[in-house]
């Protein structure tokens, strides 16, 4: 038989059958989880911190997927999560947000604290409290929908990214006034304690000083809750499964001790 009408044969059967088109078997797609990427005064990245560590371990232990996990400085994380393109871990809500993605249960809670210099600390006891200050936040972080609201209206904004050695520069120099911060600590002694081992880096010469350069306020201005999200219109059942995981999670020893940190 000719050459060329084995091929014509050939080609008239895979059309007849239905094999013009041979597709590969479809493949579980692995869950992308987006989140902030911390860098130091050397612009290396921070290690991951540890509840996130045990919040990621679980989720990827539990949710049945694979799991890849990737660091972008946060507002490209963000907008990568609102463009669909993975599950961002570390957002909360406002309502600008909830018009753009699905959140899942909250995980745990941050509290927005307000960081002074020392010899400037005052007892900030509300919002009014900082009319005229300059305030220093980070480019694509919310604070709560109160702050959020009153920015540039009480308190003038200065916006940089979450490299915190540049912040506490800038809250060092009279840049700022003050800044908002988020942590997930329960003590304002152990966040000083953290900042100001920054500032010693930052200024080797006053390592020998015993006092604080930066201190906490102390009433903290918001308490946010801490969430995973999709794109609205994303596939649901991400969340779904998540959630599910959340709820074993909540009932794990650890978790009901609040030894997140440790």
């Amino acid at each position: 038989m000719p050459f060329k009408l084995k091929l014509l044969l050939i080609s008239l059967f895979v059309q007849v059958f239905g094999l013009s088109e041979i597709q590969a078997a479809p493949t579980d797609e692995p869950v992308t989880i987006l989140f902030s990427e911390e860098l130091n005064e050397k612009g290396e990245q921070i290690p991951i911190p540890v509840r996130t560590k045990k919040v990621f371990t679980y989720i990827e232990k539990n949710i049945g997927h694979k799991v890849v996990f990737k660091q972008y400085p946060w507002a490209r994380a963000l907008n990568m999560a609102e463009e669909g393109r993975g599950v961002i871990w570390g957002i909360s809500q406002n309502e600008e947000r909830l018009k753009k993605f699905r959140f899942s249960l909250p995980v745990y809670s941050d509290r927005v604290l307000l960081v002074t210099k020392c010899k400037d600390k005052a007892n900030y006891s509300s919002i009014n409290d900082l009319k005229g200050k300059m305030i220093g936040l980070v480019r694509g972080t919310i604070y709560g929908n109160e702050l959020d609201r009153m920015r540039n209206v009480f308190y003038y904004t200065d916006f940089d990214n979450n490299r915190i050695e540049s912040r506490l520069q800038k809250l060092m120099y009279g840049r700022v006034d003050a800044l908002f911060f988020y942590s997930g600590s329960y003590s304002n002694a152990e966040v000083e304690k953290n900042l100001n081992s920054v500032s010693m880096k930052l200024t080797p010469d006053q390592a020998s000083n015993a006092e604080k350069l930066f201190c906490v306020n102390d009433k903290d201005f918001a308490t946010l809750n801490v969430y995973f999200a999709t794109k609205l219109d994303a596939d649901n059942s991400v969340i779904d499964r998540i959630n599910e995981v959340i709820l074993k999670m909540k009932k794990e020893p650890w978790f009901v001790a609040r030894k997140l940190n440790k």
